[in-house]
């Protein structure tokens, strides 16, 4: 039996698309892809990251662009998407990076349109991105990952964010799905629950003065992660090093809720 290492963590040749950058993990996820020899589409609806991340990637020597579209719509996905196979002539890879928060408060404070703003950025873009690249990769043939963002929150009760910790929940829940779904095709879906990254303690502290302080000494590493602590996650999944593993939720939190 052998092992080629570091081979089996090489992506040249493929084509990885992102549905959502944002500001810091994000970042990160691409470079690791692109560093890896993908080709990387950045389809989201924030020009002002992503544009300059495309550029960036380039300039590295590797092969990026950025699509703008609101991954909430249905029309506009499948254009990204087109636009993307006719660019590319293959998807082998889809990161599922959009997600927000949404507001912060109460539930009796909350109104349903602010509710289904977190499930539509969480759940309905997931859903619209894993089937656009689904199809092209079953039409294709040869299979690829399909890797979603899931969150600690998704297995706490935290106040204040129950959108946002029931749709990471489901996250969670319909990455288990798709991996039976679309195994027979050679699709492998997978999750990376993500803890909270350097910088989290001011967002934190917005829920209750000394938040932030207790969610760091609960978390067994008692520390934030560093935004690139997440990439290599990134990286194992959609590489051929995990060819057989799918289904899973791989927490890359320091521990929180873990243990």
């Amino acid at each position: 039996m052998s092992f080629n290492f570091p081979e089996s963590f090489r992506l040249d040749g493929k084509v990885a698309v992102i549905g959502g950058v944002g500001p810091t993990n994000g970042r990160h996820f691409a470079s690791a892809l692109s560093q890896a020899g993908a080709s990387v589409c950045l389809i989201a609806r924030t020009p002002a990251v992503s544009r300059p991340l495309a550029e960036e990637l380039r300039a590295q020597g590797g092969r990026a662009f950025y699509i703008e579209a609101d991954l909430t719509d249905p029309k506009q996905v499948d254009d990204a998407f087109a636009r993307t196979l006719e660019a590319c002539g293959r998807i082998d890879v889809l990161f599922n990076h959009v997600g927000s928060a949404g507001a912060i408060r109460d539930i009796i404070d909350l109104n349903l349109e602010q509710w289904r703003n977190v499930f539509a950025v969480n759940l309905d873009a997931m859903f619209l991105c894993t089937k656009a690249a689904a199809k092209i990769m079953i039409e294709r043939g040869h299979g690829g990952s399909i890797i979603n963002t899931g969150s600690t929150a998704g297995r706490l009760t935290l106040r204040k964010l129950t959108p946002y910790a029931t749709a990471k929940a489901a996250v969670e829940h319909f990455t288990r799905c798709m991996a039976s779904e679309l195994a027979p095709h050679r699709i492998r879906v997978n999750c990376i629950r993500l803890g909270t990254f350097e910088n989290a303690g001011p967002i934190l502290d917005r829920f209750s003065e000394g938040f932030a302080e207790w969610w760091l000494r609960e978390t067994p590493m008692h520390r934030w992660g560093q935004a690139d602590e997440a990439a290599g996650a990134a990286l194992y999944l959609a590489s051929d090093a995990s060819n057989y593993v799918t289904g899973a939720v791989l927490p890359v939190t320091g521990g929180m809720a873990v243990v």
